[in-house]
């Protein structure tokens, strides 16, 4: 079976500011998170993060500057007990630098905004960035899963990853 592939990518730039997105709608309606979405069918995940990014931001990126800093997988229900979406669910985390603090621009999905690292806004994330953001942005490379029952994260499992 074939996994549903997510991407994102936080941008850092010049002036130590983070790049978030704030959703219109979707599982993460009114929260922040870095720029999202899936993985594009046939194209590298590295090639995918950077379409979300020019997406969802109009930030053109050169993916030879990505660097991978995450895997996850994601489990969840809507609260109800029926599921959202399953294990089967991976996300490619990637961090990558811009040097110019300008330029953004929002879209249909979401409107985008530049944060001070010291600033980002984990009480209007999902519950799972508070967890890793600080380690990724500290330059730590990261696997785990979790798992949701509607916005609660019930359980999590983050470690370092392994050097090959």
């Amino acid at each position: 079976m074939e996994r549903h592939r997510l991407v994102q990518t936080l941008i850092i730039n010049d002036l130590d500011e983070i790049l978030l997105c704030k959703w219109h709608d979707g599982p993460c309606a009114g929260k922040y998170t870095a720029c999202l979405g899936d993985a594009i069918e046939g194209e590298s995940d590295e090639a995918s993060a950077a379409a979300v990014v020019r997406a969802l931001a109009g930030l053109k990126l050169d993916v030879a500057r990505f660097e991978e800093v995450a895997l996850f997988a994601f489990e969840s229900t809507g609260g109800d007990g029926a599921a959202v979406f399953d294990a089967d669910e991976v996300e490619f985390v990637y961090r990558a630098k811009r040097r110019e603090c300008a330029g953004r621009r929002d879209s249909a999905d979401a409107s985008t905004s530049w944060f001070p690292l010291d600033a980002i806004p984990y009480a209007e994330m999902p519950a799972d960035d508070a967890l890793w953001y600080p380690r990724v942005l500290g330059g730590a490379v990261l696997e785990g899963r979790f798992r949701f029952d509607g916005d609660a994260l019930v359980e999590r499992d983050v470690r370092e990853r392994r050097s090959s």
